[in-house]
C-alpha cells in the first residue's frame, strides 16, 4: 500500500489548494462588497470577513514576494501591467464607492467629485503598491538566482 503521494499527485494537490484559496478569496471579496454596497452593512458587522481576507491576502503576497513570484509575466515592462491593473481595479471600486455614496446620500447628491477623488487616490496608491511589489519580487528573484547559481 502506498504511504505518500508521488510528484504528480503533490502538484495536483497544490493546484487544488491554490484554486480553493482563489475561490474563497473572491467569495469573501464579493460578500464584503455586496454587504457594504447594497445592504449598507456597518463595517463592524463584516469585520471577521475583512480580517480573514486581509490575512489571506497578506500571506499570499508575502509568500509571492519572498519567493520572487509576484510578476508571473516576467516582462521587462511590468509598469504597464501595473498601470492597467491599477486602472481597472480603481474603476471597479470607484463604481462601488459611487453607488454606495449615492445610495446613502440620495439620488440628487453631487457624488462625482468625490468619486473622481477616490478613483485618483486608489489609482495612485494601487500603482505605487504594485510597482513596489514588482520591484521587491524582482530583487528576491535575483537574490535566489545568485544563491542557486553558485
Amino acid at each position: 500500500m502506498k504511504q505518500s503521494f508521488d510528484e504528480r499527485q503533490k502538484q495536483t494537490l497544490e493546484h487544488i489548494g491554490s484554486n480553493g484559496f482563489y475561490v474563497i478569496f473572491l467569495a469573501l471579496t464579493a460578500a464584503i462588497l455586496i454587504q457594504l454596497g447594497f445592504f449598507s452593512t456597518p463595517l463592524k458587522n463584516i469585520l471577521g470577513e475583512t480580517v480573514a481576507l486581509l490575512i489571506g491576502g497578506f500571506v499570499y503576497l508575502g509568500s509571492c514576494i519572498k519567493n520572487g513570484l509576484w510578476n508571473p509575466a516576467k516582462s521587462a515592462g511590468s509598469w504597464q501591467n501595473n498601470l492597467i491593473v491599477s486602472l481597472v481595479c480603481s474603476g471597479i471600486f470607484s463604481v462601488f464607492y459611487g453607488l454606495s455614496i449615492s445610495q446613502k446620500a440620495g439620488a440628487n447628491a453631487p457624488v462625482g467629485k468625490y468619486v473622481c477623488l477616490f478613483f485618483t487616490g486608489i489609482f495612485l496608491l494601487g500603482f505605487l503598491v504594485t510597482t513596489l511589489l514588482s520591484l521587491g519580487a524582482k530583487k528576491q528573484e535575483q537574490k535566489q538566482e545568485r544563491k542557486y547559481s553558485d
